[in-house]
């Protein structure tokens, strides 16, 4: 019988670790997985009306607090997008960590924000 206890309860917690760590694992996404989430959409960052869109020839339009700046982006295969804007100062890069086919993370500057794939909208809308 103790052995029976001691069984079930290692089964419940592998069960329990296992599934709420899958849950949240996330891996970089590919260069192609990227391309094929950002081309033809708009982003939305922080606050009310600020995006950036990402063209399918590289070309990103950016909008922050009311002003607009094109430059290029870049996928790696490392999951990160990179950019140069005059807006932001130097070169930023954002890593998207792919959760599932519906949710993504995105990391910048170490902060982890949780997205969903339905929050980037096709075409520019700024």
């Amino acid at each position: 019988m103790k052995y029976i206890k001691l069984f079930i309860v290692t089964l419940m917690s592998f069960i329990f670790f296992t599934s709420s760590s899958y849950a949240e694992s996330a891996k970089p996404m590919s260069k192609a997985e990227i391309t094929a989430l950002l081309s033809g959409k708009s982003y939305p960052l922080s606050g009310d009306n600020n995006y950036f869109y990402f063209e399918k020839n590289g070309k990103m339009i950016a909008q922050w607090e009311g002003k607009q700046e094109t430059t290029t982006w870049k996928a790696s295969k490392k999951g990160k997008v990179c950019y140069k804007l005059k807006l932001f100062g130097n070169k930023e890069c954002l890593q998207l960590l792919k959760i599932n086919d519906q949710e993504f993370y995105q990391v910048f500057y170490g902060k982890k924000r949780k997205m969903k794939v339905t929050d980037l909208k096709s075409g520019k809308i700024f």
